[in-house]
C-alpha cells in the first residue's frame, strides 16, 4: 500500500511534458503525409491508365500490383 502511495506521489510530481511535439516525431509525420500522397498520385494516374473508372477488378489488380504502397 505504501508503495502505491509513493508511485502516485511521483506520477503527480513529475513534471508536465512539452505540449510541443519533438523534432522527430514532426519530421516522421512529414514523411508519412508525403508517402501517403504520393501513393494517391501512384494510384490515380494508374486508374487512369486503365479506363479511368475504379472498378472491382481494377481495385484487386491495384491490390496486388501496390500492395502496402497504395494503403
Amino acid at each position: 500500500m505504501a508503495n502505491s502511495a509513493l508511485a502516485l506521489d511521483a506520477i503527480l510530481s513529475a513534471p508536465a511534458r512539452s505540449s510541443r511535439p519533438s523534432i522527430v516525431r514532426i519530421l516522421f509525420e512529414r514523411f508519412k503525409t508525403a508517402r501517403r500522397a504520393e501513393a494517391e498520385q501512384v494510384v490515380a494516374r494508374y486508374i487512369q491508365l486503365n479506363g479511368g473508372r475504379l472498378t472491382d477488378d481494377l481495385e484487386r489488380e491495384i491490390s496486388r500490383k501496390f500492395g502496402d504502397f497504395a494503403g
